[in-house]
């Protein structure tokens, strides 16, 4: 099954480059996001795309080093129960196809896009040029686009996209929900309407580091902000066609991903966008830090305690192998 979504995506990226689709960059919108969010923004979806190429290159190294982190990594995430060589070759080929092209060369733009270009993916920080249609409350008229897109979901979202293609827009559009925005910023709601110190939304920032902190892992809590703008991106068919595979409760957080890992095609792990993210977040700690998560609890740990208890294993079992003989 793995091996049809693996073929999918090569003709995707095929596909693309046939084509030619237009843009290479972002635009973050001055209307909806302030000089501090957009320079937030900014660093964010740099350190996403940064993830992005650091998983490339985790891949590369996890072939001159089997035995390393980065093999372990994959195998984590994607992997198959016992190691299957062709399925392992098949996921590090769609790794270096979806984000060693065109999609690690996504640059800022430095003016918005007309509504007659094409452009990869515009940020928004605020929902207010959505205007909800009363005939339709899941419809919306979009007052930046003048399209009607599907009405948004801030109250149980973080962020989403609404993607080109399945509406009359012409480029995808990133938006950031306002409670997760002092996630961003990495400081306390600022005052202002662009992001309101309402009872809500406070209410709805800390449920959602209540839920983080129970569900979720710390490695899940590790480069937050830019692993959630590399999931969104990865929505987009230049990241990927990522899905949010089984919904809120089976999608998101290593432990999910890791369940995940153990299913194929449509339903699986590589069709899923926080696999790709947490892919994305510790492959760039391996690289930055030499550090890596436990496959069970999902700490964040040392690559040499990683390297070390993989030696004792060795003498462990060639300690049991030669009592066996003796």
């Amino acid at each position: 099954m793995r091996s049809q979504t693996f073929w999918r995506l090569s003709l995707a990226v095929l596909g693309m480059a046939c084509h030619g689709v237009a843009g290479l960059g972002y635009w973050i919108d001055e209307d909806s996001c302030n000089p501090d969010m957009r320079n937030a923004v900014a660093s964010a979806v740099e350190r996403g795309l940064k993830m992005a190429r650091a998983g490339v290159t985790n891949a590369n190294n996890a072939d001159r080093n089997p035995a390393g982190p980065e093999q372990k990594l994959i195998d984590n995430l994607f992997g198959e129960d016992p190691p299957n060589a062709a399925d392992d070759k098949k996921i590090k080929n769609i790794i270096r196809n979806m984000w060693g092209g065109r999609f690690s060369r996504i640059t800022r733009s430095t003016r918005k896009p007309s509504l007659s270009q094409t452009l990869d993916i515009v940020i928004y920080c605020d929902e207010r040029r959505l205007k909800v249609r009363k005939s339709n409350p899941l419809k919306s008229f979009d007052t930046d686009t003048n399209v009607v897109v599907d009405t948004g979901d801030c109250i149980g979202a973080v962020a989403y996209v609404t993607l080109r293609g399945a509406t009359d827009l012409r480029y995808n559009q990133l938006q950031i929900c306002p409670a997760f925005m002092n996630v961003v910023l990495n400081s306390p709601f600022r005052t202002g309407d662009q992001l309101p110190t309402t009872f809500w939304s406070k209410m709805v920032s800390n449920f959602v580091t209540f839920v983080a902190k129970i569900f979720y892992t710390p490695i899940d809590a590790t480069q937050l902000a830019e692993k959630v703008l590399l999931h969104e991106l990865t929505h987009t068919e230049i990241g990927g066609d990522t899905e949010d595979v089984g919904g809120f409760f089976k999608a998101y957080g290593w432990k999910n991903c890791r369940t995940l890992s153990r299913t194929r095609g449509d339903e699986g792990g590589d069709k899923n966008a926080d696999t790709w993210a947490l892919y994305g977040s510790v492959s760039l700690l391996i690289q930055e830090q030499e550090k890596t998560v436990d496959t069970d609890t999902g700490n964040i740990i040392a690559i040499t305690s990683v390297t070390a208890r993989a030696i004792q294993a060795v003498k462990s079992a060639a300690g049991r192998w030669m009592n066996f003989v003796a």
